[in-house]
């Protein structure tokens, strides 16, 4: 997964969750380990894009969006792929996923959007149907970014991320070092899925922290509720809550 640029402002309003955030995005890339005709019947239950018809691979490039059927705002959509990794196996493969949640923008989508998206049959269809249909081991390990809007009225960073370089501050059994990127940031031990942090402040009152890390999880139509649930834990950790005096 590429790790994002610093964002330059935040370009629409939100509205924070109970916890005093709010989640833009969940990616998650991950490797399954199946026999051929497994993933091929998988492709063809969910009826997923196959990419290139004409490649030799015994299990080409597919790719997916899923929309869900109403647009309503702030709701998340989900889009991936997958490709086989090289060498193996002729019938017994490794195969590469990779899916990523991110916010549906407002008003209707493009007609060819949206009948990529009929194609599979929407969100959270899809996901239900290729849990419903998965050929591997159901715990899976991978590595996992998120991306969060924290409203920084009612929480600040444990440590000083702004001074200095090459710095490393204690946050409890936490050591917290600050890489020569300037603006990512390694947590040693990892606190669950979050190993590092990109952080951004905003002139009104956000902070963007992205999270990057690894993960075991299991595969399930409710896997983004159980990813945002462990970020944000794990970024938890390193965030201390501001006085309510100072709100």
């Amino acid at each position: 997964m590429t790790e994002p640029k610093q964002p330059e402002s935040t370009t629409r309003r939100v509205t924070f969750d109970a916890r005093g955030a709010y989640l833009e995005s969940v990616e998650l890339s991950f490797y399954g380990e199946a026999h051929r005709r497994d993933w091929l019947a998988l492709v063809e239950a969910t009826r997923m894009r196959v990419d290139d018809e004409d490649n030799e691979e015994t299990f080409r490039r597919v790719n997916f969006v899923a929309l869900p059927a109403e647009i309503k705002k702030s709701t998340f959509y989900l889009r991936g792929g997958a490709h086989q990794k090289p060498g193996g196996s002729a019938e017994h493969l490794t195969v590469h996923w990779h899916f990523e949640w991110d916010r549906a923008p407002g008003g209707e989508p493009p007609p060819r959007l949206r009948q990529r998206s009929n194609e599979v049959g929407g969100y959270p269809h899809l996901l239900e149907a290729l849990v419903a249909h998965w050929p591997a081991a159901e715990v899976i390990e991978g590595e996992v970014k998120g991306r969060y809007l924290v409203d920084a009225s009612r929480w600040s960073l444990a440590f000083e991320h702004r001074a200095g370089l090459d710095r490393a501050e204690q946050v409890g059994a936490l050591t917290v070092k600050r890489s020569s990127t300037v603006t990512m940031w390694s947590i040693e031990p990892p606190s669950g899925p979050v190993g590092r942090l990109l952080i951004a402040d905003f002139p009104d009152a956000v902070k963007s922290i992205s999270t990057f890390g690894t993960f075991r999880i299991r595969l399930g139509t409710h896997i983004l509720a159980h990813l945002d649930q462990a970020l944000w834990t794990g970024l938890a950790t390193v965030l201390r809550p501001e006085p309510k005096g100072e709100r």
